[in-house]
């Protein structure tokens, strides 16, 4: 209730209960307040809820993140295998190209 609408009910106008009725608008601001707390407390009630929502999202969102780093680093893992086995033919190859490469003995008629 607003002193404009307690004036209207009054019959009379706000200047009248500013003036000679502080003890009404004393009362009036004790009620405000009074309702005020309740909707405060709602408001809090309301935020909380709607934090532990971000919250179960936020856990959620975490659990999927560990669960694609576990994939991604079993993928890197076999990946660095590959490449080393890929290393060591590698290697293997070359040395045998060397030897390939190389002179040759020729052999003798008379051996």
């Amino acid at each position: 209730m607003t002193v404009a609408a307690l004036a209207r009910e009054a019959g009379v106008g706000r200047n009248a209960i500013y003036a000679n009725h502080r003890d009404i608008l004393d009362a009036l601001i004790r009620a405000r307040r009074r309702q005020s707390v309740p909707d405060r407390i709602t408001t809090m009630g309301d935020t909380l809820v709607e934090q532990r929502g971000v919250i179960d999202n936020m856990q959620q969102q975490i659990r999927q993140i560990v669960t694609e780093n576990a994939g991604l680093l079993q993928r890197a893992i076999e990946a660095e295998r590959r490449a080393e086995r890929a290393e060591r033919r590698s290697a293997h190859l070359t040395k045998e190209i060397v030897v390939l490469r190389g002179p040759a003995v020729l052999r003798t008629s008379s051996e």
